[in-house]
């Protein structure tokens, strides 16, 4: 992710634990929060109840799963992607109750992002993240 957002121009503050990240939101104006939840000392969900105490900056939570969905889209933008490969490829995994729970994921994905039409309903196909 870190690499991703750096190579599109985005300038970064990167940190690697909670403490860290809340004297860092002080001494930085940020503009968007990429958490993940499973930060060394302070985790993700207590780093995230603190930032909202005191700023009402945008936060994505990142767990193992929003994150490699969100990974795979980024590395194959304008790539329509049936659920079966997102299955395949992210999870690893046939799912026995079928493929719209992709549909969930990416669903949950667009809500995180506050830009949903960043990934792109392709009828009859699945998903594909939309070139910038």
């Amino acid at each position: 992710m870190r690499d991703y957002l750096a190579s599109e121009g985005y300038r970064l503050v990167w940190v690697r634990s909670g403490e860290e990240a809340l004297v860092e939101l002080d001494r930085h104006p940020v503009r968007l929060v990429v958490l993940d939840i499973g930060l060394p000392g302070i985790d993700g969900f207590e780093v995230c109840r603190r930032i909202r105490v005191r700023a009402a900056v945008p936060i994505v939570m990142l767990i193992a799963r929003e994150f490699d969905l969100l990974a795979f889209f980024l590395d194959n933008p304008g790539i329509a992607l049936s659920r079966e490969r997102l299955l395949d490829c992210v999870w690893s995994l046939e799912f026995p109750g079928g493929t719209r729970a992709v549909d969930q994921y990416v669903a949950q994905l667009r809500a995180k992002l506050g830009r949903p039409e960043i990934i792109e309903t392709v009828f009859g196909v699945g998903y594909k993240a939309v070139r910038s």
